[in-house]
């Protein structure tokens, strides 16, 4: 089944955006009319949509950058100047070296017991 082409919506959800919307509005009205509560609000409900918008400016500035760099960076992948020399200095480890390790230096006095659970 093709998706449609529009998102579709429901009448109560429809209803509620209009009514929050007529409610908002009112409340710049009052704050045209010189009302000090609504002009309180209508600054806090700007600066959080200004706000929003900042946020999204920034997160669409941010994305685009990370598509660059993602290509210059894969572009410019395995010129570390440390990729040859950080693998060849690293010790060489063997099993029989860790089981000596642990025949040697471990006995039963050195395992603690188990704790004693109080009924």
């Amino acid at each position: 089944m093709p998706s449609p082409l529009l998102p579709q919506y429901s009448l109560r959800w429809l209803l509620l955006v209009t009514t929050a919307c007529a409610v908002l509005f009112s409340v710049f009205g009052f704050a045209v009319q010189g009302n000090k509560a609504a002009i309180g609000i209508s600054v806090a409900v700007l600066s959080l949509g200004l706000l929003l918008l900042i946020f999204g400016l920034l997160f669409l500035l941010l994305w685009i950058v990370s598509l660059f760099w993602g290509r210059v960076r894969r572009r410019r992948k395995g010129n570390s100047p440390f990729a040859a020399t950080a693998e060849s200095s690293l010790p060489e480890v063997t099993d029989s070296a860790t089981t000596a390790i642990d025949d040697r230096y471990i006995d039963d006095k050195d395992i603690p017991g188990a704790p004693m659970l109080l009924e």
